[in-house]
């Protein structure tokens, strides 16, 4: 969760800089591995890349995923 944290901040300075593709590659890269570290904390496993695919895994670790979070994807 540390690294999705610094992740994040870079992706606050690449917006800043105007380096806006990489904002939302460090972005996505952010949100990956919070789910990731979700899934360690809760001694499971994730595997792949697809932020709306590993957020619905975490039903099968018991993980509530707020309401409205994956609504975006449906779009």
């Amino acid at each position: 969760m540390k690294q999705a944290k610094r992740d994040l901040e870079m992706a606050a300075k690449a917006r800043e800089s105007g380096f806006y593709e990489w904002a939302c590659f460090i972005a996505q890269q952010a949100a990956e591995k919070g789910v990731k570290a979700v899934y360690h904390a809760k001694g499971g496993s994730a595997i792949g890349h697809g932020i709306g695919f590993l957020l619905r895994g975490l039903k099968v670790e018991r993980v509530v995923v707020p309401e409205g979070t994956l609504k975006a994807e449906r779009s």
